[in-house]
């Protein structure tokens, strides 16, 4: 007979992004930093801040929710701001960890992101090496915490 008791679906991460080369390499990366700490992550993707919420708030409904949402700033509908300021008013969804990814390097952009409570903050950088590393902290800090250390290896954190 087939147990699935064993079986738990692999971590989600929801990437927020309009730009489709910026979600390839940010998918890319994920899948790198989740295959070298022996795990699968499983990616979705809105182009939108209203198809974040829309999207979001149907997972709430079915006790869903991503382990993460990676969100840009300067998105179409509705910015990056908005959607963190919508999830923070959303009792079920005030804890979720949300990551800005974003080109915008103003102390401002950044100083209303926190303000809102984003987890961490991370300017786009330029090369892919130095997105596997935000995306190893990224994974550093949400399910895959016991199982990607700072290297990037297998094994519990101290």
């Amino acid at each position: 007979m087939f147990d699935a008791a064993g079986l738990s679906p692999p971590p989600s991460i929801l990437i927020a992004d309009d730009d489709d080369d910026d979600v390839y390499l940010i998918r890319s990366a994920l899948k790198a930093v989740g295959q070298g700490a022996g795990a699968r992550v499983a990616c979705d993707r809105v182009a939108n801040g209203l198809d974040a919420l829309a999207w979001l708030s149907r997972r709430e409904l079915m006790c869903q929710l991503p382990a993460a949402v990676i969100l840009d700033i300067n998105m179409p509908r509705l910015d990056g701001i908005g959607v963190l300021r919508a999830l923070r008013q959303s009792f079920d969804m005030r804890g979720l960890a949300v990551f800005v990814l974003t080109t915008a390097a103003t102390e401002t952009v950044h100083g209303a992101a926190l303000d809102l409570g984003a987890t961490r903050i991370f300017v786009k950088p330029n090369t892919m090496g130095e997105l596997t590393d935000i995306v190893r902290e990224i994974l550093s800090l949400v399910h895959l915490g016991a199982a990607v250390g700072a290297d990037g290896t297998r094994g519990v954190k101290a």
